[in-house]
């Protein structure tokens, strides 16, 4: 489950795939097409549970720094706050990403009616 299904690939053929898997539209090469909807599935059970620990993470942070502001205390208060807010906007790209892999998922047939309009 945590094995990458591109592991052993060269750093090239890793970028390319990565290129098809955010593209948004239909793979025409069938090992291609198995190679990423294998990824997509595969970072979807490993990158959405890292996107909740991430939210959690976030939250906690930023709940600190209110915390600290309350007590009277800044400069901790934004070290919390920044820190929630990188997860934060970490967590934003992360889901940005997913996106562009659902897209291309809905695309090719993998996922039917899931964001499609038709």
């Amino acid at each position: 489950m945590w094995t990458d299904p591109w592991r052993g690939l060269s750093l090239r053929e890793r970028w390319r795939l990565a290129r098809l898997t955010r593209s948004g539209k239909q793979i025409i090469d069938p090992k291609d097409a198995m190679q990423v909807r294998e990824y997509i599935f595969w970072s979807r059970r490993v990158i959405r549970r890292f996107f909740r620990n991430l939210s959690l993470i976030s939250a906690i942070c930023l709940v600190l720094g209110v915390i600290k502001i309350v007590d009277g205390h800044p400069f901790p208060a934004i070290y919390w706050a920044t820190l929630g807010a990188s997860y934060g906007v970490c967590g934003v790209l992360v889901g940005w990403r997913g996106r562009r892999e659902t897209r291309t998922s809905v695309v090719n047939g993998w996922e039917a009616g899931r964001g499609s309009t038709g």
